[in-house]
């Protein structure tokens, strides 16, 4: 009977190890993935397009970032777990929201 516990308690686990999804990412239509990824150890690469920037200050000056699903169910840059996933904006909206006006 005690085997029959443990063996159960182990699928269990296992499944629950295998099946560690991140939450998807939902970004702006102007941020582009390389894939739709959200498996754990897997990596989305994430990038704006020119006139774009990543929304998050931290990052706005990187062309692309790769995120990766870690066993947690949280995405990850690096070793550092995101609190919010960075998206594209239009260096316009940008500008807005820093309250930066651009001079041409």
């Amino acid at each position: 009977m005690l085997k029959n516990g443990l063996l159960f308690c182990l699928l269990i686990y296992l499944q629950w190890f295998l099946s560690s999804d991140c939450p998807a990412l939902n970004v702006s239509s102007e941020t582009n993935k390389s894939n739709q990824g959200a498996v754990f150890e897997e990596d989305v690469e994430l990038s704006c397009p020119t006139g774009h920037k990543f929304h998050l200050e931290k990052y706005s000056e990187n062309r692309s970032l790769t995120l990766t699903c870690g066993k947690d169910q949280q995405w990850y840059i690096k070793e550092e777990k995101l609190v919010a996933i960075p998206e594209c904006r239009g260096m316009s909206s940008f500008a807005e929201k820093q309250n930066i006006h651009w001079e041409y």
